[in-house]
């Protein structure tokens, strides 16, 4: 079942990942009002879903006052569609938390998109350790193969990028 026409179905991970600052996290919100409302994503028609939105970047304030400066650049309603989100920023969090969070707020039906903003911030070990992020990203996939979409932002590694090809910058 797709979320987002021609990129992403129910059951499929999905990384957009780039340099700080470069927009990654207001691309996230964005999307996530696009499947809340059954919209467009950066030219792509959404399939109209609930959203978990998992932010381990921002205090709650700060989150809803981006969610709601979205919206409203959006020009949606004040309701702007089903979306849960749940600020973890401070708090210990693991792809089981996540997992038991989203249990918890969904039960048997599960979301139709899960975001989560930003993965470094997820405790799996070693962000640049490519065994590390494989248990991690193996997490994640049993939450996807529960019925959702999963959607996470990544900054991109640090270092020389010299010997790296263009689709490998992500950190891990």
């Amino acid at each position: 079942e797709p979320i987002i026409d021609g990129v992403l179905r129910r059951g499929h991970i999905m990384m957009l990942t780039g340099p700080p600052k470069a927009g990654k996290s207001w691309g996230m919100t964005q999307l996530a009002y696009a499947v809340a409302t059954g919209g467009e994503w950066m030219g792509f028609q959404c399939h109209q879903g609930s959203v978990c939105y998992v932010d381990t970047e921002l205090d709650p304030s700060s989150l809803f006052n981006r969610l709601d400066r979205v919206r409203a650049k959006m020009g949606l309603p004040d309701s702007g569609g089903n979306i849960l989100a749940m600020p973890l920023r401070g708090q210990t969090v693991d792809a089981e938390k996540i997992a038991n969070t989203i249990s918890d707020a969904y039960g048997e039906q599960p979301p139709a998109l899960v975001i989560i903003d930003s993965i470094y911030s997820i405790e799996t070990g070693d962000e640049n350790s490519a065994g590390d992020m494989r248990a991690m990203m193996q997490r994640l996939g049993s939450i996807a193969a529960g019925g959702s979409a999963i959607a996470f932002a990544h900054h991109h590694a640090k270092g020389s990028a010299g010997s790296r090809n263009v689709i490998d910058r992500g950190s891990g």
